[in-house]
């Protein structure tokens, strides 16, 4: 799985967003002789979710086809995200994060920017050291395969930060970046094989049910687990329809070629026609700085019309489900 501390590999930038300012005023952080100050920031508050609207209608009407905000400001696609997940009418957030490594993910944006109660799952294989305190941790790898016993191949340049229940295709590296665009291009010599071990791998729709969510809605499905993301969250199965967002990695390109990193790897121009069909919209592409990899978030159409408020209004048919 995507079992890395981040800052080895992509290094994941800390939230910064003006409604990180609702913490401080709920813990009461400003004294009463300045209630300009506090007035300023709740003024401020009230722009910046006006901003998160129009963004939302903006993308609703598909005045954008889909976000192109890089995986070095993922802060920006959160706030976006964390924006509706705070208006609609659910009084819990249930956050799923597979392949969660030291969980950053769930520290610095997650927790930070939602302030309704929030129930996490984390999910890998390799409990790592200093791991953010989720309410459940699953020490198990994902598979849409049979559940049972597989081989874990580590990988990695001085840490584990590119293991994976997939073996990786060592020729398809490169760390030269004129050959990038025929390769898969990383400064880091990531292709480093460390051994394997063996480790026990279920579905994700067990995960989901053994942590009583069989009937809740997901509101926020992240998934980073190398190489074989896409099929787990297929192994979400019945449950797909109560993911409300949805982040996976993957390979940006047309053709599988050389630029996949790991065997049989889909890459996204397969992935995103499926995910449409079973009803969810792209959002975001979050690129990254070096090699053909991105962070793309889908988010469940029916859900967000259903729940909320400016997707409920918008009423023309580019709208539905599954349209482009």
């Amino acid at each position: 799985m995507a079992h890395r501390p981040r800052t080895s590999r992509h290094a994941l930038r800390r939230p910064t967003r003006c409604a990180c300012l609702l913490g401080i005023l709920a813990t009461g952080a400003c004294h009463d002789d300045t209630p300009s100050l506090e007035q300023d920031w709740v003024d401020r508050l009230e722009t910046r979710s006006a901003e998160l609207t129009r963004d939302w209608q903006r993308w609703l009407r598909r005045d954008v086809d889909a976000y192109q905000v890089p995986e070095r400001e993922m802060a920006k696609t959160f706030e976006r995200i964390a924006h509706v997940l705070e208006a609609i009418p659910d009084p819990r957030i249930h956050f799923v994060d597979v392949g969660c490594a030291q969980g950053d993910y769930l520290r610095w944006y997650v927790q930070p920017m939602l302030q309704k109660p929030l129930f996490s799952v984390g999910i890998d294989p390799i409990d790592w050291p200093e791991r953010a305190p989720y309410d459940r941790f699953v020490a198990k790898a994902v598979t849409n395969r049979d559940e049972g016993q597989y081989d874990f191949y580590l990988y990695g340049d001085g840490d584990l930060a590119c293991s994976s229940l997939a073996r990786m295709v060592a020729d398809h590296v490169t760390h030269d970046p004129t050959q990038a665009d025929q390769k898969f291009y990383h400064p880091a010599a990531i292709e480093t094989a460390q051994g394997k071990t063996e480790v026990e791998a279920v579905h994700l729709a067990t995960i989901i049910e053994d942590a009583g969510l069989a009937d809740a809605v997901v509101h926020f499905l992240k998934i980073d687990i190398q190489g074989t993301d896409f099929a787990a969250l297929l192994s979400a199965k019945q449950h797909l329809c109560n993911v409300f967002f949805v982040q996976l990695e993957t390979i940006c390109t047309d053709a599988p070629g050389g630029r996949t990193l790991y065997e049989d790897q889909t890459v996204f121009a397969a992935e995103r026609p499926v995910l449409e069909e079973l009803g969810f919209r792209l959002f975001n592409v979050a690129a990254f700085p070096a090699g053909p990899e991105a962070d793309v978030t889908f988010v469940n159409t029916a859900l967000l019309t259903a729940s909320y408020p400016p997707a409920a209004a918008a009423t023309t048919p580019s709208a539905t489900p599954g349209t482009r």
